[in-house]
C-alpha cells in the first residue's frame, strides 16, 4: 500500500517526534512517503496517487493554524485515512470536528481506550475508530550501543530538565516545577551532586540532552500529560485573563482549574524515561500509574505525591547498589526485552491498518494489482483513478449507509428514507456505467496493440 504521511517538518526539532516519523518510514511494511502539509497544499501535488493517508500529530489539529483548503483535501481523499494524535487535552471539541469533517478511519490515540468515549464523545463511531499508543518508545538501536550504567564514574548523583507548562495543565503540569525544587532544596543535605532545571531556556534536546544523561546516575520525572480536558479551547484564556486581574495561581486553580481535573485519565509514560533508561540511569518518579509499564519500587524509586517519603527516597539514591538495582530491573523489562521499540510501534500501525482495509476495502489490494498491470499503464492516471474510486470507495460506503436506513425512516420519516435509497441506487448506476466504460477502453486498446 502506498502512504502519503502528512507533517509539519518545522516540528522535527524534538528527537521524539524525528524519530516517529523515521520509524513509519524505515519500519513499516507499506510504501511511506513523508510529506510536507505546505506541499500538499500545492497544486501540482497529487494526493490521488496514494491509496492512505496518515495525518501525524507533529500538524496538530487542535489548533489548525494551516489553511482549511488541507482539511479539505484530507476529506475529499477516497482512500484510507488515519491520524496520530497527542496532546489531546487541547481544545478537545476542535479535534472531534475535525476527525468527523475529514472522515479518519482510524485514529491512534494515547487516550485510554476506556475513556475513549469521554473525551471523543463528539466523534461518530460509525465512521472512526480508536486505538491506543504511546506517547514515545525506545530506540531501535543494538542493546551493545546503550550506555552500561557505571554510576560511580558519573558526576552528578541527579538530574532532571523540563518546564513550566502553567497552572492550566493542573496537577501534572504543577508537579513537573514543584519535584525538582524540592528534590534541590535537599540536595546540599544530603550530598546530592545534581544538576537541576525546569525553566524554558535551561531545557536541552538532542545531544545535549543525552550528554547530561550520560552524566547522571538517577533522573527525575513526573507523569506526561495533563487531567484537566479543554472540551471548548478557552480555558487558557480565563487562566490569562484572571492572571491579568492579579489572581495567585493557587487561587485560579482551586477555583477554575481543579473543578476540571479528571484524576487518572492521561498519566502517562514520558519518552525521556526510555531516553534515560538507554542511557544508563535509573529513575527517581512520583508514584503513579505511567501507562501501567512501569511498577513503584521495582522498576523506579518511587516518591509518594505528598513527598512523605522524599527523604529516604534520596538516601537511597546514594547507595549505587540500589540505583544499579533499579536501573537494571527497569531497563530489562522495557529497553532489553525490544516490547515497546519504534519498530515494534510501526508493526502495530501495519496490524492496525490491514485490519481496517480488510473490514473496509477488500477488493482495495486486487485494485491495486490491476492498476500495476502493463496492460493498464497507459490508459490513463484519470481513468486509474475513477476504477479505484467506483470498486474501493462505493461499496463499503453504500453497505454502511444501508445499515443505517432503518434508524433513518424510524428518526426523520420515510420520505428521507426514500431519497436516501434513491441516492443510493443512483450511486450505484454511475458506478456500473463507469466500470463499463473503463472495461471497453481496455479491450480497444489491447486490440490496437494485437493489431
Amino acid at each position: 500500500m502506498k502512504i502519503a504521511l502528512i507533517v509539519d517538518r518545522t516540528q522535527c526539532y524534538t528527537g521524539t517526534v524525528a524519530s516517529h516519523i523515521n520509524a513509519l518510514l524505515t519500519h513499516s511494511e507499506h510504501e511511506v512517503h513523508s510529506v510536507d502539509y505546505r506541499a500538499v497544499l500545492s497544486s501540482e501535488f497529487e494526493l490521488d496517487d496514494f491509496n492512505a493517508l496518515v495525518h501525524h500529530y507533529s500538524l496538530r489539529i487542535c489548533f489548525p493554524y494551516y489553511s482549511q483548503q488541507l482539511l479539505d483535501r484530507e476529506s475529499g481523499f477516497r482512500g484510507l485515512k488515519f491520524l496520530f494524535i497527542q496532546d489531546e487535552y487541547d481544545s478537545v471539541n476542535v479535534a472531534s470536528k475535525v476527525i468527523n469533517y475529514v472522515g479518519y478511519n482510524l485514529v491512534f490515540s494515547c487516550v485510554p481506550p476506556q475513556h475513549i468515549p469521554w473525551v471523543y464523545a463528539g466523534v461518530d463511531r460509525s465512521v472512526t475508530d480508536f486505538t491506543h499508543v504511546l506517547t514515545g518508545y525506545a530506540s531501535d538501536a543494538p542493546l551493545n550501543e546503550f550506555a552500561a550504567a557505571s554510576n560511580e564514574e558519573r558526576p552528578y548523583n541527579v538530574s532532571y530538565r523540563g518546564r513550566d507548562i502553567g497552572i492550566r495543565y493542573g496537577q501534572l503540569g504543577r508537579q513537573k516545577v514543584e519535584f525538582p525544587q524540592k528534590v534541590l532544596s535537599r540536595c546540599s543535605t544530603l550530598g546530592l551532586s545534581h544538576s537541576i532545571a525546569w525553566t524554558e531556556h535551561e531545557r536541552l534536546y538532542g545531544a545535549d540532552w543525552q550528554s547530561l544523561l550520560r552524566q547522571s546516575s538517577v533522573v527525575l520525572g513526573t507523569p506526561s500529560g495533563s487531567n484537566v480536558f479543554d472540551f471548548d479551547g478557552k480555558l487558557a484564556k480565563r487562566v490569562s485573563t484572571l492572571r491579568s486581574g492579579g489572581c495567585a495561581d493557587e487561587m485560579i486553580y482551586e477555583q477554575l482549574v481543579a473543578p476540571l481535573e479528571r484524576p487518572g485519565v492521561m498519566n502517562q509514560i514520558s519518552p525521556r524515561v526510555f531516553e534515560a533508561l538507554e542511557q544508563g540511569c535509573a529513575l527517581c518518579l512520583l508514584e503513579d500509574d505511567y501507562s501501567g509499564l512501569l511498577r513503584p519500587n521495582e522498576h523506579y524509586f518511587a516518591v509518594r505525591a505528598d513527598y512523605s517519603n522524599l527523604d529516604e527516597i534520596l538516601e537511597l539514591l546514594r547507595d549505587p547498589r540500589e540505583v544499579k538495582a533499579k536501573q537494571q530491573c527497569a531497563f530489562d523489562d522495557l529497553i532489553r526485552s525490544r516490547l515497546f521499540t519504534y519498530s515494534s510501534m510501526a508493526q502495530g500501525f501495519d496490524q492496525a491498518i490491514s485490519h481496517v482495509s480488510k473490514n473496509l476495502w477488500p477488493s482495495l489490494v486486487s485494485a491495486n494489482h490491476s492498476e500495476s498491470s502493463p496492460h493498464l499503464r497507459n490508459v490513463g492516471r484519470r481513468h486509474i483513478r475513477r476504477l479505484r474510486f467506483a470498486f474501493i470507495w462505493q461499496p463499503p460506503l453504500i453497505d454502511s449507509r444501508l445499515r443505517v436506513l432503518g434508524s433513518l425512516s424510524r428518526q426523520r420519516g420515510k420520505g428521507l428514507a426514500w431519497r436516501f435509497k434513491h441516492a443510493i441506487r443512483v450511486r450505484l448506476s454511475r458506478a456500473k456505467s463507469l466500470a463499463w466504460r473503463f472495461k471497453h477502453a481496455i479491450r480497444v486498446r489491447l486490440s490496437r496493440t494485437k493489431a
